[in-house]
């Protein structure tokens, strides 16, 4: 397999590369990141806020491309273990326990 092909040829299929598959998603998450909002040439996207929502498959390949071209990054869960594993895999650098009293007031 030859990733490294020449723009005149169609990109590659992400089913058909196997285990790069998620390495590849994420690449194209970048693209179109970079296509839509031009890298600073010393910062990247530094100093720009990414919101990515809820922590799916989906918003990790965002929360990845966005953090890989500097931008901080918010997502959110209700589930905690989605939290955990999220920081474990370093989609996020760190999470907010939410703290509700008997009241429901925050």
């Amino acid at each position: 397999m030859n990733l490294g092909s020449s723009a005149a040829s169609s990109p590659p299929v992400a089913g058909s590369l196997g285990s790069l598959a998620p390495i590849y998603r994420i690449y194209r998450a970048y693209e179109a990141l970079v296509e839509a909002f031009p890298l600073h040439s010393d910062a990247g996207l530094g100093g720009k806020l990414f919101y990515a929502g809820d922590i799916t498959d989906l918003s990790r390949q965002w929360l990845y491309a966005a953090n890989t071209a500097g931008a901080a990054s918010l997502a959110a869960s209700a589930d905690s273990a989605i939290q955990r594993q999220a920081i474990r895999d370093g989609v996020v650098d760190f999470s907010v326990a939410d703290q509700v009293d008997g009241g429901g007031r925050l």
